[in-house]
């Protein structure tokens, strides 16, 4: 009984002092884009089928592929990539590359999801006379305020340019939906009588 009125008052104090949950609220997460869509009248196989040819539309560059296409499932799911061009000239050779991304469309009967997470940047390496630099590559692109430690970057760099890398994630995302969107309203070009 003294060990739960103990527990009791020690979870109170916790929570008056504004402690418990604090170390969840502080772990910085992925950035995601996230939404669902209602198409009322279309089918589960038609959603798929306007999906699957968007992304074989949207997605034609090298490093972009898609990873799974389940009809069955209801979901295609794929990788995407941006060119990023650094927000900074010093060092903007070794900042600029690719960021990278997955992009997930699930369907049902009259709704689609749509999830853009997982962004990842990579730098270029630099070639000069002196020899080839390192590339400055911020990698998994979070919802933390402050980057990643990016060894000799400095502050003012590589703060712009996590932010920069923040809201051009954001732009390619919100651009994918708005594409995605239109996408799946219509039915896919080709597909009627001939």
């Amino acid at each position: 009984m003294k060990r739960l009125v103990s527990k009791i008052i020690l979870a109170g104090v916790l929570l008056s002092l504004g402690l418990a949950g604090m170390a969840a609220d502080k772990a910085p997460q992925p950035l995601i884009f996230t939404g669902v869509v209602q198409v009322k009248t279309a089918t589960k196989d038609q959603l798929f089928n306007r999906a699957q040819a968007w992304f074989a539309s949207t997605f034609n560059c090298g490093k972009c592929v898609i990873q799974t296409s389940d009809k069955e499932a209801g979901q295609i799911i794929g990788r995407g990539a941006f060119e990023y061009v650094s927000a900074t000239f010093l060092a903007s050779d070794s900042i600029k590359g690719w960021v990278t991304y997955t992009i997930k469309v699930f369907v049902k009967d009259g709704r689609y999801k749509y999830e853009v997470t997982d962004f990842i940047h990579k730098g270029s390496k630099t070639v000069t006379r002196l020899g080839v630099g390192d590339a400055f590559s911020f990698g998994l692109i979070t919802t933390a305020k402050h980057y990643p430690k990016i060894k000799h970057c400095t502050k003012g760099v590589c703060g712009k340019n996590w932010a920069k890398l923040k809201a051009d994630c954001e732009k390619e995302a919100k651009t994918l939906k708005e594409s995605l969107s239109k996408a799946m309203e219509v039915p896919p070009s080709g597909s009627g009588a001939w």
